[in-house]
């Protein structure tokens, strides 16, 4: 019936201690059993069968075992144990007489089923064996065959950051230039417009979607179509376009739902979070980075869209100010930390904290992994975090070089938001560097900003923020900047929606105030700018208040008092049961954990859970987590 050893190590020691005949008739025996049983089921049946067979030596066997356990943990988004099992239909496939299907599908089934567990280089160097695979004598491969294979390789690149991607998607359109309209065509046009854009080349961008498009309409492609609508949306929203970029995004929404593309919808949530964020829509980005989260899991995707889509939500909630949710959102055991594109929307937080002993090492680690990039939303970010770490230890010149590494990067492409963002950032160096220091550099650089708004046909919201806070700060290093200018830039930040740029903004107006003399007004402001920062938790900020106001000889005292606010977690309305769980959710506690922790069953602890969403109001845990830690729990 079954066979079980109490121990490991007992059975490894009986294990090691049979002969290998003895070892191979015992996985036969096991393999035959295990053909028959009625209770597994064919996930786990295959997985086990394909172990067996292989280590009884009936490669034959194994192989076919293989392939099954892969095709049915792809149907269960399994994809780290698909891509086991195609390695060992791959390590097997030379021994055999007839492996019925050409060695590059193998390869690049592999190289899809690794990408979507793991990603790296394991996945290029499969890819590229395959493509090698392809152009031996006597191999009937057809130029659309290859074209896919390329796009691959360009996908893979891009995962890892590496510019190589662009050569690879711009081969695989090349190859089918003048050859018959196809799905292939339309997908690798497709795949090289959302290089492009990736690029913020979107003018190119938009011109190859547009024609993937249209190709992919004319041969019935839904999933093409709906691939290349994810893209141009972006496309549109970074030129400033937002409502038609946004509207580009829920039809490609609706197309990936009707043709029943998993992987798309996915990352329609990615695009989508992110155009969100791109056009101040903060709560909307929150929203639809909860949905997206979902989904991505459901769907065996959390590594390779959960990340951005996390790390959208973070940068939606850093914007917006709602730092404690932020940290909620980053605490979601599901979704692991680590990929770049998360830690760079994390960053922004750390920094405004003063957690900069955490951010120093994920700085060092994004621009180590961000080296062969040349976008602004991998490379510039890492570049433009590095810049405002050194500014912070007094390293001017580093911060200067990264920024203008930045500035070559921006310039190239037709970028906006980080655009922006490189010119705020580059003047506010040259602002507080110490006196005297040349303002050839700021002179320049706010030329350049002016010149470039002023071009700009539509511009973000966050655009024109920035672009005020730069002329700012480039009057600041003339001397010239005054408290109204500083007031108008407030009011701009308050617009957008960004409580901490318009506290830091208020910050500077009441530096004017002080510096003319206005003792009374700027005491006022510095008190509420206080009130905004420790609210935020904006301890650098805080300390510049502090530090200004002791300058000044300003009397801070009361700025923090205020009448006694209700007990937060007393408004929550909730029984002390409820505000048990609701604790355990705010430190990221699963199911079991809880209920473990309150000595009731799973089952019981998921009843609570529900209920307790119900009560809140909140879709998902991550939101109840966010409210428990928002009140202190």
């Amino acid at each position: 019936d079954a066979c079980r050893f109490r121990h490991a190590l007992v059975r490894e020691a009986l294990y090691d201690d049979l002969l290998p005949g003895e070892r191979e008739r015992l996985h036969v025996a096991a393999a035959e059993a295990l053909t028959t049983s009625e209770r597994l089921d064919e996930h786990v049946r295959w997985a086990l069968l394909a172990h067996h067979w292989d280590a009884a030596g009936l490669p034959v066997k194994a192989y076919a075992a293989s392939l099954n356990a892969a095709d049915e943990a792809q149907k269960l988004h399994a994809y780290a144990d698909a891509a086991a099992q195609y390695e060992r239909a791959l390590r097997l496939y030379d021994q055999l007489p007839d492996p019925g299907i050409a060695k590059f599908e193998l390869l690049m089934r592999t190289a899809t089923a690794n990408d979507a567990s793991h990603g790296g280089q394991r996945s290029i160097d499969l890819a590229r064996a395959a493509l090698r695979e392809m152009e031996l004598p006597g191999q009937d491969v057809s130029p659309e065959q290859r074209a896919l294979v390329l796009e691959r390789i360009g996908r893979y690149n891009w995962g890892k950051h590496d510019a190589a991607a662009a050569a690879a998607y711009e081969q695989a359109v090349t190859l089918l230039e003048g050859r018959p309209t196809s799905r292939e065509q339309a997908f690798t046009r497709s795949a090289l417009g959302q290089s492009l854009m990736l690029r913020n080349r979107y003018r190119e961008s938009e011109q190859v979607l547009q024609q993937a498009i249209a190709i992919a309409r004319a041969v019935g492609a839904g999933d093409v179509e709906a691939h290349a609508l994810c893209s141009l949306g972006p496309v549109l929203v970074g030129t400033g376009r937002t409502d038609e970029g946004l509207a580009t995004m829920r039809q490609a929404e609706q197309l990936a739902i009707r043709v029943g593309s998993d992987e798309e919808q996915c990352r329609v949530y990615t695009n989508l979070t992110h155009c969100l964020y791109l056009s101040a829509r903060y709560d909307e980005a929150a929203q639809a980075a909860a949905e997206g989260i979902e989904v991505s899991i459901r769907n065996g995707y959390q590594r390779a869209y959960g990340q951005s889509v996390l790390g959208n939500w973070l940068m939606a909630m850093y914007c917006a100010g709602r730092w404690d949710d932020a940290v909620a959102v980053r605490a979601d055991p599901r979704i692991r930390p680590g990929d770049p594109y998360q830690e760079l929307r994390w960053l922004p937080l750390l920094l405004a904290r003063g957690r900069d002993d955490e951010a120093r090492p994920l700085i060092k680690q994004v621009l180590a992994e961000t080296i062969h990039a040349d976008d602004m939303q991998f490379r510039g970010q890492a570049l433009l975090r590095a810049a405002e770490l050194a500014a912070r230890d007094g390293q001017w010149d580093e911060a200067r070089a990264n920024v203008a590494e930045v500035l070559t990067l921006a310039e190239s492409g037709e970028d906006q938001y980080y655009r922006a963002q490189t010119y705020g950032l580059a003047l506010r160096i040259e602002a507080d560097r110490p006196a005297p220091s040349p303002t050839d550099v700021a002179d320049r650089v706010a030329s350049a900003a002016a010149a470039w708004g002023a071009a700009l046909p539509a511009q973000l919201p966050e655009v024109r923020a920035w672009l005020a806070d730069a002329a700012a700060s480039h009057s600041q290093v003339h001397g010239r900047d005054t408290a109204e200018s500083w007031s108008e830039v407030a009011a701009i930040w308050d617009e957008v929606g960004q409580p901490f740029r318009a506290a830091q903004a208020r910050y500077r107006q009441a530096d004017a105030l002080l510096r003319a003399r206005s003792r009374d007004e700027a005491t006022a402001l510095l008190r509420e700018v206080l009130r905004a920062a420790t609210s935020l938790g904006a301890a650098p900020l805080v300390t510049q208040v502090r530090q200004l106001a002791q300058r000044a000889r300003v009397e801070l005292a009361g700025a923090l008092d205020a009448a006694a606010a209700p007990d937060p977690v007393a408004a929550l309305n909730l029984t002390p049961r409820e505000l048990d769980v609701l604790t355990l959710l705010a430190q990221g506690r699963t199911n079991r954990q809880i209920g473990e922790a309150l000595f009731i069953s799973e089952k019981t602890a998921s009843v609570h859970v529900t209920n307790l969403l119900r009560k809140l109001g909140v879709p998902n845990r991550i939101e109840a987590a966010a409210i428990g830690q928002r009140v202190g729990l």
